[in-house]
C-alpha cells in the first residue's frame, strides 16, 4: 500500500462522520435494514453492540456471521461474529469484530448478559474491549461498559433504551475520550406481521440522528425491511430468507456523500420447544 493510499484510508476513517472510533458500525443486516433503529427489536444478536437489554429475547441459541465493505471500499472491510444462549432465566452473549485494513484497524471483543426484572421489563449489560491499531503510530485499547433495557408498554408497543460507554472510557497516550451514546426507541405492531420502529440516537460528538424503519413478514420464511436516518442522510432496505435453522439476511445502506454499503448476515439458530 502506498503512502498516498494509506493517507486516504485514514482520512476516510476520521472524517465525514464515517463512524470510526469503535462506535456505531453496522454489525447486523437486520438492524441495518430498518435504518439502524434496533433498540426495541428483540431476538437479534446484533444487540450485543446496540442494546444488550434486548438479548433476553434470544430463546434457545443463535450464532451470526456478518460481513461488508463500507461504502464499497475494499480497504474498509468489516467482519463480525456474535452468539447468544438463553438459560430460561437469563441470556448470555459474546462476539467480536474487526474493521479496517493494514493501515488502520479496529477490533472489539464483547461479553454481554440480560435478565428479566419482571415479565415486562428487562435489563442487560455489555462489557467491551476495544482496540485501535494505526500503522506507524502504534496501538491502544480500552474497556467500555454499555447498559440497556426493554419494556413492554402495551401488547403492541415496546420501548428500548441504551447508554453506551457508561464509564466514559478513554484511549491512547493522550487519553482521548471515546464517544458516549444515548439511545431510546419504540417498536409498534399496528397489524400482524408488520413492525414499525423509531429510534432517537445521540452521539455526544454529533447532531441527533432520528432513525425509523419498517419490517414486514411477507411469508413465514421471508421478511422485507426499509428505513432511513437523517445524520448522515441515508436510506436503507433489506430482505431475509429462512430455511430450517438457517437465516440469510441482506441489507443495503446508502450514504449522503459516498457509495452505498452492501451488508450480509448469516444466522444459525435453534429455538426451544
Amino acid at each position: 500500500m502506498t503512502n498516498k493510499r494509506s493517507a486516504l484510508i485514514l482520512i476516510c476513517c476520521f472524517s465525514l462522520n464515517l463512524m470510526a472510533a469503535v462506535e456505531d458500525l453496522p454489525l447486523n443486516a437486520r438492524l441495518a435494514g430498518v435504518g439502524g433503529a434496533g433498540s426495541a427489536i428483540y431476538g437479534s444478536t446484533g444487540n450485543l453492540f446496540y442494546n444488550p437489554g434486548a438479548l433476553v429475547f434470544d430463546k434457545g441459541w443463535k450464532v451470526d456471521f456478518h460481513s461488508c465493505h463500507l461504502y464499497g471500499i475494499k480497504d474498509l472491510g468489516l467482519h463480525a461474529a456474535t452468539g447468544a444462549l438463553n438459560f430460561n432465566t437469563f441470556t448470555v452473549a459474546g462476539g467480536g469484530y474487526v474493521y479496517g485494513n493494514s493501515a488502520y484497524q479496529e477490533y472489539v471483543y464483547a461479553l454481554g448478559a440480560a435478565i428479566p426484572i419482571t415479565s415486562q421489563f428487562h435489563l442487560g449489560a455489555t462489557l467491551r474491549y476495544a482496540g485501535i491499531d494505526i500503522i506507524r503510530y502504534g496501538n491502544s485499547g480500552s474497556v467500555l461498559l454499555d447498559l440497556g433495557g426493554c419494556a413492554e408498554i402495551l401488547p403492541m408497543c415496546k420501548w428500548g433504551w441504551a447508554v453506551r460507554n457508561v464509564n466514559a472510557a478513554c484511549i491512547g497516550q493522550n487519553r482521548e475520550k471515546l464517544p458516549q451514546i444515548y439511545i431510546s426507541g419504540i417498536a409498534l405492531n399496528p397489524v400482524p406481521h408488520i413492525s414499525v420502529v423509531f429510534d432517537v440516537y445521540k452521539d455526544n460528538r454529533f447532531k441527533t440522528d432520528y432513525r425509523t424503519g419498517i419490517e414486514w413478514l411477507v411469508l413465514p420464511a421471508v421478511s422485507l425491511r426499509a428505513g432511513c436516518g437523517n445524520f448522515p442522510q441515508r436510506m436503507t432496505g433489506g430482505v431475509s430468507v429462512q430455511l430450517g435453522w438457517i437465516n440469510a439476511r441482506y441489507a443495503f445502506q446508502s450514504h449522503q456523500y459516498l457509495n452505498g454499503t452492501h451488508l450480509f448476515t448469516l444466522s444459525f439458530f435453534k429455538t426451544k420447544l
